[in-house]
């Protein structure tokens, strides 16, 4: 410890502790005071309220007059390696002809 720094302290019943004490650490409570000073979250008596939430629209490609022709297993799986479908199915070209 040094002078810049202080001890929180607030009593609470031992479960009650226990219990946060699994959330709630140096770590976690320095990213709670970012939020709070960006203006994201507010602390009330009556517990954490979000002011702010990520609003960033994501356009989705739902061209349903044109013929499905990578499949919707294509599209799913470069979405979880998150790579668009043309690298997905170059990777999947050169695992065929190794």
């Amino acid at each position: 410890m040094t002078e810049l720094t202080k001890t929180l302290s607030i009593r609470l019943n031992n479960e009650d502790k226990d219990y946060l004490a699994k959330y709630l650490n140096r770590e976690s409570a320095e990213s709670l005071i970012r939020q709070i000073k960006r203006g994201e979250v507010v602390l009330t008596s009556k517990g954490v309220v979000i002011e702010r939430v990520n609003t960033i629209q994501e356009s989705v490609n739902t061209f349903d007059n044109e013929p499905d022709a990578d499949g919707e297993w294509v599209r799913e799986m470069a979405h979880m390696l998150n790579i668009d479908t043309r690298s997905f199915k170059k990777r999947i070209e050169q695992s065929i002809y190794r």
